[in-house]
């Protein structure tokens, strides 16, 4: 549902309706790294980033790639490299280029 929202130009909904998802998810899989976490913590922070909230966006972004790491290791694969993107464009909109370009 949190996608939905965000596709139809709804960021609060869809924020609200992905951190019901973090929840259950966290319930359901504890501290333990899991891929539909890092997922859901990555749309977080697509939804803080299309509501403005910058700083927001780049900690959930940052949690997401921490998680990601621990369940890929070092190598790049196409999810770490959508959020490290996204993290890009976030540091980008706060005026931080030059972390935008790590």
């Amino acid at each position: 549902l949190g996608l939905i929202h965000s596709d139809l130009g709804q960021p609060k909904e869809s924020l609200q309706r992905l951190e019901e998802s973090y929840l259950f998810l966290k319930k359901k899989h504890g501290d333990q790294p899991h891929r539909k976490i890092s997922v859901c913590l990555t749309q977080i922070g697509i939804a803080y980033y299309e509501l403005g909230r910058y700083n927001d966006s780049i900690r959930y972004l940052k949690q997401s790639l921490n998680m990601k790491k621990q369940i890929y290791g070092e190598k790049t694969n196409e999810e770490i490299a959508t959020v490290l993107n996204n993290l890009g464009l976030t540091y980008y909109q706060l005026g931080k280029f030059d972390r935008s370009k790590e």
